[in-house]
C-alpha cells in the first residue's frame, strides 16, 4: 500500500516539470497503460495513475475559464476568504454556483479572484450577484521575483475579474467573519492587534512592510501564521484538558467505562483543531496538519501502530489527493521538507534517560542543535524560493518558537474560548500584546545594526556541502546502503553548476515590468540598469529589478539610466540607489532626479563611455528642437566588436526623423522597440535605419492601449527581424558569447519552461 502511494505522489509532484498539461486524449491513454501494469509494475502504475489524477484536476480548474471570459457574464457564487479592502477596490476569492451567458445559466464548482473598484463592507460567507470582466490569470514573469501566476494556481483560481455591477444576495457571515468582526471590537485597540489576528483566524491582512521585513529577516514568519505547528500544540493542549476531565466524569458518574476516556478525549481534541482550521479558513499548512492528526487519531481508535514515515507518506498521499495544486506551493514543500529533516535527526540522535539538572541540560543542547540542523537542511529551500537566507534564524527561533508557542498561542486560545465575557477576553488578549512586543522586541534587537536577511545564489554550494555529508553520514549509518547513491546525483548538479557558463562575455536582461521598461545589462558580475519601472503602491524596482539582481548575484551596479522621466520608466530609481548608493544615474534632464551622482546625457553625446569593456553611445535631440517628454528620451546603444542593442525610450516618429535626418548610427542586432510597440513610433525609415534581427516589445498583457500596435508589429516583420514581447515571453535575455554567437532566451519558453508559466 505505501509503495502505491509513494507512486502516486511522485506522478504529481512530476507536475513541477511538465512543459504543457496533457490533453484529455493523451490522460486516457495513460490511464489505459496504468491499468495494464497493475500487476506487473504497480509503482508506475501508480506514478502513471497520479500522473492522470493531477492533469485531470488541471483540467477541471480551468474547464469555465472560457465561459468567464465572456465579456459582462455574470457570476453567482460566495466569498470564500476575509475581503481585503484597499484604496481603491476590494479585493478577495469567489466560489462560483453558475455562471450566466445570454440568459443561460451553467453550474460552476471555479474559483475567481475578484477586484470590486470602491468601498464595499463585505465580509467572508456573503453569496453574490456580480456582473464581471474576467481575465486570465497573469503575473509577472522574472527570475528571483515572486511568481504571482503560480501562487494564483496554487489557490485554485481560474480567473481574474474585475466587477461591473453587483448585489448581495444572502448577507451570511461564516464564523471566521463573525470572529474577526468581533476581534476588531475587542482589540482595535491594541498596538499589536494585526498580530493577535493573525494568531487567531490567520488575517495578516493589516502586516506592514515593517512588519514583513522584520519576520522574515529573522526567518519567523512561520510563528505568527497557523501552521501545523500551532494546529498540533492546539490538539495537545486540549488533549491534557479533556483527559483528566473525561477520567473524573468517568470515576464520579460510571457512565463512560475507563477505556474510553482516551478516545474520546482524542476525538474532542481533533474536533477543536478542526474548529482553529477552521478559524484560519482551512489554509493549506492547517489542512496538512489536520489530515496528519486525522491520521494518527484513526490509527490509535483503531488501535493500528504506524511508524512516523508511515504517517508522512500517508499524509503526502491524502493531502495531495485532497488538493494536488498544493505541489505548487512554497509552504507545502517547506512544512513536509521539514517533518522529514525532523524525522533523519532524530534517527541519528542518540536517546539518552538523565535525570535531574543533567536532563535539561541536554534538553536544551538538543534543542539548540535541532535549530541548527533545520536552518541547515532547508537553506537549500530558503535559496530557491527566497534568494538568501536569514544568519539570525536559529537564534531568533531559540526563544520566539517557545515563546509564542508555549505561551502567546495558548492564551490566545483562552481568550478565544472567553470571547462570550467581553470584558474577561479583552484583559486576557492585553496580556498577549505584551507578550508579542516582547517578541518583537527580541527580533529586533537581533536585527538591529545587522544585515538580518542575507541575499545569495549560493545553491550550488549547499547542494555540494549537504549531497557530501548526506553520502558520509548514511555510508557510516547505512553501510552497504545503495540510498547513499541518491546524493550522487546533487554532488554532480553542484559541480557543473560551479564550473558555469564561461562562454558568455555579457548578456542583456529585458524584465517583464508590465507596462513600462527595465533592462539589465551584465557584464563581468557589474550591472547597468536602464529604466527602472513605475513606482505605484510598491514599485517595480523593489518588486522586479532587486530581486532578480540578488538573483544574479549582481553585488556592484555602476549606472542607472533613464531615458526620461515618465513613471514608467524612472519610478524605481530610489529604490535601486538606496540599495546600491555608489551607483550613478544617467538622465535626459540635468540634475533631474535630485541625485548627488547625476550625468547629463546631452554633455556624453559626443564621447560616450567605456564600461567593461563595452561602448555606450548616446543620443538625445537638442534642447528645445522637440517638446514632447518623449521625444527628449535619452537613447543609448551599447556595442562590442560583433553585437549591439538600441534602447530608444518613449520616442515618436518625429525624433525618429531627426535621426533619420542625421544619419544616426543605430545599426543594431537588438532593439527595444520604442514607446512599448505605440503606432506613434516605428516609422518604416527608422526601422530600415536600425535593421534589427531581433526586437523587444516591453508591455503588459492587458494594456489599456492595446500594445503593440499591428502596424509596428507588421513593420518589424517586413524587415526580417524576429519580434519577441514581455508579455507573452516574460522576461527575456539575450547572452553574447565570446565567439561571436547569440542565444534569446525567454523566461517562459526557456528558462523556466514549464506549464503553470505558459500564457493561459
Amino acid at each position: 500500500m505505501e509503495r502505491r502511494m509513494c507512486g502516486f505522489v511522485i506522478g504529481i509532484i512530476s507536475t513541477l516539470l511538465w512543459p504543457s498539461v496533457p490533453s484529455l486524449t493523451i490522460i486516457l491513454i495513460i490511464l489505459l497503460l496504468a491499468g495494464y501494469l497493475i500487476k506487473k509494475q504497480p509503482l508506475i502504475s501508480s506514478m502513471l495513475s497520479g500522473v492522470c489524477y493531477c492533469a485531470i484536476a488541471i483540467n477541471v480548474q480551468f474547464n469555465d475559464l472560457p465561459k468567464l471570459l465572456v465579456k459582462n457574464s455574470s457570476i453567482t457564487g460566495t466569498i470564500i476568504s476575509l475581503p481585503q479592502q484597499r484604496k481603491h477596490h476590494n479585493r478577495f476569492f469567489f466560489k462560483l454556483s453558475s455562471i450566466e451567458i445570454n440568459r443561460k445559466t451553467s453550474q460552476s464548482r471555479a474559483i475567481v479572484l475578484i477586484y470590486w473598484p470602491g468601498i464595499h463592507d463585505l465580509s467572508q460567507g456573503q453569496q453574490l450577484k456580480l456582473q464581471i470582466n474576467a481575465r486570465p490569470i497573469h503575473g509577472l514573469s522574472n527570475q528571483g521575483g515572486f511568481n504571482y501566476q503560480k501562487w494564483l494556481i496554487s489557490t485554485g483560481a481560474a480567473a481574474s475579474a474585475k466587477v461591473v455591477a453587483g448585489e448581495i444576495l444572502k448577507d451570511s457571515n461564516t464564523l471566521r467573519s463573525r470572529v474577526s468582526k468581533q476581534l476588531d471590537t475587542m482589540v482595535g485597540h491594541l498596538s499589536h492587534a494585526r498580530f493577535i489576528k493573525a494568531l487567531s483566524i490567520a488575517d495578516k491582512r493589516a502586516f506592514t512592510d515593517d512588519d514583513w521585513l522584520l519576520l522574515s529577516s529573522t526567518g519567523t514568519s512561520h510563528l505568527f501564521a497557523i501552521s501545523g505547528l500551532h494546529l498540533s500544540l492546539v490538539f495537545g493542549f486540549t488533549l491534557m484538558i479533556l483527559y483528566p476531565i473525561f477520567t473524573a466524569l468517568s470515576m464520579t458518574f460510571k457512565f463512560i467505562p475507563n477505556s474510553y476516556n482516551g478516545k474520546i478525549a482524542i476525538c474532542g481534541a481533533l474536533l477543536v483543531a478542526c474548529g482553529y482550521s477552521a478559524l484560519a479558513g482551512f489554509s493549506l499548512p492547517t489542512v496538512r496538519a489536520l489530515v496528519m492528526l486525522t491520521i494518527v487519531v484513526l490509527a490509535s481508535l483503531l488501535s493500528q501502530r504506524l511508524s512516523v514515515w508511515q504517517i508522512v507518506i500517508f499524509s503526502l498521499f491524502f493531502v495531495l489527493l485532497f488538493d494536488p495544486m498544493s505541489v505548487l506551493s512554497q509552504s507545502f514543500w517547506l512544512s513536509f521538507c521539514a517533518v522529514i529533516s525532523l524525522l533523519i535527526l532524530g534517527f541519528m540522535l542518540k536517546r539518552t534517560r538523565d535525570v535531574g539538572h543533567r536532563r535539561y541540560l541536554n534538553r536544551s543542547i538538543q534543542l539548540l542543535v535541532l535549530q541548527c540542523w533545520l536552518f541547515v537542511t532547508l537553506l537549500g529551500l530558503q535559496l530557491v524560493f527566497f534568494g538568501g537566507l536569514s544568519l539570525v534564524a536559529p537564534v531568533a527561533n531559540l526563544i520566539a518558537v517557545p515563546l509564542v508557542s508555549l505561551l502567546v498561542l495558548p492564551i490566545i486560545l483562552i481568550g478565544l474560548s472567553l470571547m462570550w465575557l467581553p470584558s474577561v477576553s479583552v484583559r486576557v488578549f492585553e496580556l498577549v500584546e505584551l507578550l508579542i512586543r516582547g517578541t518583537l522586541w527580541w527580533l529586533k534587537l537581533l536585527t538591529d545594526g545587522s544585515q538580518g536577511w542575507i541575499y545569495t545564489n549560493h545553491l550550488h554550494w549547499w547542494l555540494l556541502v549537504v549531497s557530501l555529508i548526506m553520502m558520509v553520514v548514511l555510508g557510516l549509518l547505512l553501510p552497504n546502503n545503495r540510498f547513499v547513491l541518491v546524493f550522487l546525483p546533487l554532488a554532480i548538479c553542484s559541480m557543473l553548476l560551479l564550473l558555469g557558463d564561461k562562454k558568455v562575455a555579457w548578456t542583456v536582461h529585458f524584465l517583464d515590468v508590465g507596462q513600462g521598461n527595465s533592462a539589465v545589462i551584465i557584464k563581468d558580475r557589474h550591472a547597468l540598469i536602464i529604466d527602472t519601472g513605475k513606482s505605484a503602491r510598491t514599485d517595480i524596482a523593489t518588486m522586479v529589478v532587486l530581486p532578480f539582481l540578488r538573483s544574479m548575484r549582481i553585488n556592484q551596479v555602476d549606472y542607472v539610466m533613464l531615458t526620461h522621466q515618465d513613471n514608467d520608466h524612472s519610478g524605481g530609481w530610489g529604490s535601486l540607489t538606496t540599495e546600491y548608493p555608489a551607483t550613478s544615474i544617467i538622465s535626459n534632464r540635468a540634475n533631474k532626479p535630485s541625485f548627488a551622482r547625476v550625468l547629463d546625457c546631452h554633455q556624453l553625446t559626443t564621447g560616450g563611455i567605456e564600461w567593461q569593456q563595452l561602448r555606450l553611445t548616446f543620443f538625445i535631440v537638442p534642447d528645445g528642437l522637440l517638446r514632447s517628454e518623449n521625444d527628449n528620451s535619452c537613447l543609448i546603444k551599447i556595442s562590442d566588436d560583433q553585437h549591439s542593442v538600441l534602447f530608444t525610450g518613449d520616442i515618436s516618429k518625429r525624433a525618429e526623423k531627426y535621426y533619420i535626418n542625421n544619419n544616426a548610427d543605430f545599426r543594431s542586432d537588438v532593439i527595444q522597440v520604442p514607446h512599448h510597440g505605440s503606432n506613434s513610433s516605428s516609422s518604416a525609415g527608422f526601422v530600415n535605419l536600425v535593421n534589427p534581427e531581433l526586437a523587444i516589445i516591453s508591455a503588459s498583457r492587458f494594456n489599456q492601449w492595446h500594445f503593440p500596435a499591428q502596424r509596428v508589429v507588421a513593420q518589424y516583420l517586413d524587415q526580417g527581424s524576429l519580434i519577441l514581447t514581455t508579455s507573452a515571453s516574460g522576461q527575456i535575455s539575450v547572452n553574447f558569447y565570446r565567439d561571436g554567437g547569440s542565444a534569446i532566451k525567454p523566461y517562459r519558453n526557456k528558462i523556466a519552461p514549464f506549464w503553470y508559466n505558459q500564457t493561459f
